[in-house]
């Protein structure tokens, strides 16, 4: 789900054989309480039960014991597979009725999965969820078979964290290091998601690409990017490379395609640059 998951190795070997998947269709958002429980004096918090459709969800209720009142029910897992027919049931005595509450549904989101501790978890699954690898803490991952995770997925490598490919190849959407260890396989990242955001305070990505490749179609991005917050005369570092010799092979036209008139992106064997193009100075004496 959207929290995510940690899976700390701390002291043993993990054997991962069973998929980490992506929730399917709808979840429930939160649960529309305020009009339905409005009246309803209670002595202690009643118990919320989703009824649906669908799997998983969980929500509780939060009381006021002075005042005897709901302050809010807190979803807990939206669950998936949730259709139109899916409510709320709070039960708030012994024997009584419980009320109907209606629910929002959305999308289930997928969250990141963080391989933490001193130990070695082996993947032997096709794992589907789309959040962020994160591998930190001492943890590593070892990879039992090609393709473990989801191509969509972006890999985060902490300082203390090591991929052990194992002789496989993985494929990741985007690529975030820290440091950290890489060995043993191919690693090709199908993109570069440059954050304007942190390349304005000066912190660029930095990347080294004698880890690993990006694919022949790997495309640039621009996320938290406002053309609003463009400073004249000034450019940005989006990324910076080492270890290739030569200039990456990155697809910069659909992030070209954002920019405002004057803007461009100048990319060569050691950066990724959001720069302001210089015009042609007539000067008539």
């Amino acid at each position: 789900y959207e929290n995510g998951a940690r899976i700390d190795a701390n002291g043993m070997q993990p054997y991962l054989s069973v998929p980490i998947e992506s929730p399917e269709g709808l979840g429930v958002a939160s649960v529309d309480w305020s009009d339905a429980l409005h009246g309803h004096r209670m002595v202690a918090a009643p118990f919320v039960k989703i009824i649906g459709s669908g799997e998983g969800a969980s929500a509780h209720a939060l009381l006021d014991e002075e005042a005897g009142r709901v302050t809010n029910i807190v979803v807990t897992s939206r669950g998936w597979g949730y259709g139109p027919d899916t409510y709320a049931a709070v039960y708030y005595g012994y024997g009584s009725n419980p009320i109907q509450v209606p629910v929002t549904l959305a999308e289930s989101g997928s969250g990141d999965v963080r391989f933490v501790g001193a130990g070695r978890t082996s993947v032997d699954a096709e794992n589907t969820y789309t959040g962020a690898t994160v591998i930190g803490d001492g943890g590593t991952v070892r990879l039992i078979r090609s393709g473990a995770f989801n191509p969509a997925t972006r890999l985060v490598l902490e300082e203390t964290g090591k991929l052990d490919l194992n002789g496989q190849t993985q494929t990741f959407a985007d690529i975030e290091t820290r440091g950290g260890v890489v060995e043993g396989g191919t690693l090709l990242v199908s993109g570069l998601v440059a954050d304007f955001a942190a390349a304005k305070a000066g912190r660029p990505k930095d990347l080294d690409l004698s880890v690993f490749a990006f694919t022949p179609q790997a495309k640039v991005s621009l996320e938290n990017f406002s053309a609003d917050e463009l400073e004249p005369n000034r450019g940005y570092t989006l990324a910076r490379f080492s270890g290739l010799d030569g200039v990456p092979s990155l697809d910069v036209e659909e992030a070209q395609g954002r920019l405002p008139k004057g803007w461009s992106l100048r990319l060569n064997d050691r950066s990724l640059r959001l720069v302001p193009e210089k015009g042609l100075a007539v000067v008539i004496r």
